[in-house]
């Protein structure tokens, strides 16, 4: 029992080792994905009649990211994300069909802060907000008549995330990420030149990845 309760104590200082995960000067990168499910609206606006509708529904997407982190103090790192989205905004009933899907593909790019809550050499629990912007495609899908499209703006978010690191040397590790996210985008049909439509969407948010620093 004694023996056990020694090892435990060794494991434990060895995983909250003195040291911090983050500090002045060190970089971490991360590869991960995620989904994201919530609530979505489109607003139709036609332009030549000068008015507009919008639709509710709810929203679905998963994504491809990488991030990156620039330790400027103990407790402060900032650093860029890179994003590839694909989500589907379904409207169950609206005036102009029975129901229909809008099929969005997204590129993001922006900016990310961490402040760190606890900061260990292997462990570290951080909030995260995020900003940048989004550009893309879009399509509908059992709309009469189904269009394609584009759309770009601005995504925002608000995540708690860990990071965990293994090994002796404690470079390499995982990290899960949980929280809110959210875009605003507008765009127009082609070939449509007196419709546009904005999109708004607020996710729930939930992403696992690998990481590393140096």
């Amino acid at each position: 029992m004694k023996k056990l309760l020694l090892g435990l104590i060794i494991l434990l200082a060895t995983t909250f080792a003195f040291g911090q995960s983050n500090r002045a000067g060190i970089i971490q990168v991360g590869l991960g994905g995620g989904i994201a499910l919530g609530w979505a609206s489109v607003e139709f606006t036609n332009l030549n009649l000068k008015n507009s509708e919008t639709q509710n529904g709810v929203g679905v997407a998963g994504n491809f990211n990488v991030r990156g982190q620039y330790g400027i103090s103990k407790k402060f790192s900032a650093g860029i994300l890179l994003r590839k989205d694909w989500g589907a905004f379904s409207v169950s009933e609206n005036d102009f069909e029975d129901s229909f899907e809008m099929l969005v593909s997204t590129f993001a790019f922006g900016f990310e802060g961490k402040i760190y809550l606890i900061n260990k050499d292997k462990f570290n629990l951080n909030i995260a907000p995020s900003f940048g912007y989004t550009t893309g495609s879009t399509e509908t899908i059992d709309y009469n008549p189904d269009l394609n499209g584009g759309a770009s703006g601005l995504n925002y978010g608000l995540t708690t995330g860990i990071n965990l690191y293994f090994g002796s040397s404690s470079k390499y590790g995982m990290s899960a990420d949980i929280g809110f996210t959210g875009s605003s985008l507008s765009g127009s049909f082609d070939g449509v030149k007196d419709n546009e439509y904005k999109i708004k969407g607020a996710n729930f948010y939930i992403g696992l990845g690998f990481s590393t620093r140096f």
